[in-house]
């Protein structure tokens, strides 16, 4: 077979996928033709072409040949890891219908697929047919169970379980109780956590590196930063090394503490997350949509700014600062929501004001201007990026050499400007713009409003954004250092004002 499995390879290598026709239609004997389509079967779920193993099960079983169970558990896990639980329940059905008996791996690696996709009620139906079947649990089934009722927050069921293990005589492992404990450390309930940790060792399931990381993540959240440090010990007892985990975990938590010691216990949360199918990823899936928008109302009504969509790719790590294809920020910014109150009665004011200097920047190898727009002397928000999506940077290097010239270009910083910015040319107060923007937020580099919302820092806008040149208003008449503070007191969203640098 080794020399068979050489050859095979080397067809599917130059894309001699009709070989799967010659083989089913008979001009091979059956005989050999079942164990060449069973050897490309395993060479095609060992390369994760799912469509080719789905095309060659399918050819097979309607021409009277029936694939071996392994290749067909094979088929299962590459669905599985592709998140297509939709086609891996299909694939599941079809191997009944075509007479394939399912063997535990089989039973597992679905239940697996349902748990992933937090259908934990559908594995459980599974489990108790495979039960009717004739088809007995084994710990891996407890243990694909137990870890997705934890996620799912159903920790008592997922107890149960374990007790149903132990009566049944299976064997209990870390990887039996790590779910649990973790379930409890997300729940904030670190005595039950620390409790089920004890009881394992008592049933001869021994703690791992990452059992003892998840009761210092758990600890280190609530700041018991001692209790943490114990846990680390104790790891050093069992003659266990930590790796890059434990000690980040201890390190963030001792920086958390510090930063946020006056805050209560249980201040910190695990994000919500959902998950979206690859092959339903798309806006033509109404399900996908209404998913998604259910999911990012939620958030707002959680007081977040939105949500974050993440690729389940294997190279999607997170890089801040940095643009990628595998993070996406979504949000709402409801432009026009900096407003005034005068009278009690809410009016809306747009923030008017005047250009201070232009940052040189090279962009394609031709030099851009990118305006600072400031509150009288105080700036208010760095543009730029703004101006190239509306499809004004173009433009703004003409309109701005037009505008400002000779006695308007200053040769060094006036003193009344104040600001941490640092243009490279600096203007007279001569040009006027009307910006809106999401909402205004404390600034250690801005310096509109110092004093009157902060002893220390200025009021800044985010994602600020161009409405259009004023020309009838003189920079005197711009919104006023009062004017900015009562907007930011005055906005929907409240931010909360700390007085400590």
């Amino acid at each position: 077979m080794r020399s068979a499995y050489s050859v095979m390879e080397r067809a599917i290598s130059v894309d001699l996928h009709g070989i799967v026709d010659v083989l089913v239609d008979g001009y091979v004997s059956s005989e050999a033709s079942i164990k060449l389509l069973d050897l490309l079967l395993w060479i095609y779920t060992k390369g994760s072409m799912i469509e080719l193993c789905l095309s060659t099960f399918g050819k097979m079983v309607h021409n009277g040949f029936s694939p071996d169970v392994k290749n067909c558990n094979r088929i299962l896990r590459v669905l599985r890891d592709r998140n297509l639980v939709t086609k891996g329940r299909e694939f599941y059905e079809a191997m009944g219908e075509f007479g394939i008996g399912p063997t535990i791996v089989t039973y597992n690696t679905l239940l697996d697929s349902f748990c992933k996709e937090g259908e934990v009620q559908e594995a459980l139906d599974l489990l108790l047919q495979m039960q009717e079947r004739g088809c007995a649990p084994n710990d891996v089934t407890y243990n694909v169970l137990i870890n997705g009722l934890s996620k799912k927050g159903e920790l008592e069921q997922a107890k149960g379980l374990i007790e149903e293990m132990l009566n049944l005589g299976l064997m209990v492992s870390a990887f039996t109780y790590n779910p649990l404990i973790c379930g409890y450390c997300k729940k904030g309930e670190l005595v039950e956590a620390l409790d089920i940790g004890c009881e394992m060792e008592l049933r001869g399931a021994y703690p791992i590196v990452a059992t003892y990381n998840t009761l210092m993540n758990g600890l280190c959240k609530r700041g018991s930063m001692v209790e943490a440090r114990q846990q680390f010990f104790n790891m050093l007892k069992k003659n266990l090394e930590p790796d890059i985990v434990s000690y980040n975990t201890l390190i963030y938590g001792y920086y958390l503490k510090d930063l946020f010691c006056d805050k209560k216990l249980g201040y910190f949360e695990y994000a919500k997350e959902t998950t979206v199918e690859a092959n339903n990823a798309c806006l033509s899936v109404e399900a996908t949509v209404n998913k998604i928008n259910s999911f990012l109302e939620d958030a707002f009504r959680s007081s977040c700014e939105g949500i974050m969509m993440k690729s389940l790719d294997v190279n999607a790590g997170y890089a801040p600062s940095k643009r990628t294809d595998t993070w996406l920020k979504v949000q709402s910014i409801p432009y026009g929501m900096l407003q005034s109150r005068f009278g009690g009665i809410p009016k809306r004011m747009p923030c008017h004001v005047w250009i201070l200097g232009f940052f040189l920047c090279r962009v394609k190898h031709v030099f851009k201007l990118i305006p600072n727009v400031i509150d009288r002397s105080y700036t208010v928000q760095k543009f730029g990026r703004n101006l190239e999506l509306w499809g004004l940077l173009s433009n703004t290097e003409l309109q701005m050499k037009e505008f400002f010239s000779g006695e308007k270009i200053l040769s060094k910083k006036p003193l009344y400007y104040q600001t941490a910015e640092v243009p490279d040319i600096w203007f007279s107060p001569e040009l006027v713009w009307e910006i809106r923007g999401a909402d205004f937020t404390i600034s250690p580099v801005h310096q509109a409003a110092i004093g009157l919302v902060h002893p220390s820092r200025g009021i800044s806008i985010r994602f600020p954004r161009f409405i259009r040149s004023v020309s009838d208003r003189r920079p005197e008449e711009c919104s006023t250092a009062a004017d900015i503070a009562d907007m930011f007191h005055s906005q929907t969203r409240k931010m909360q004002v700390s007085t400590e640098d």
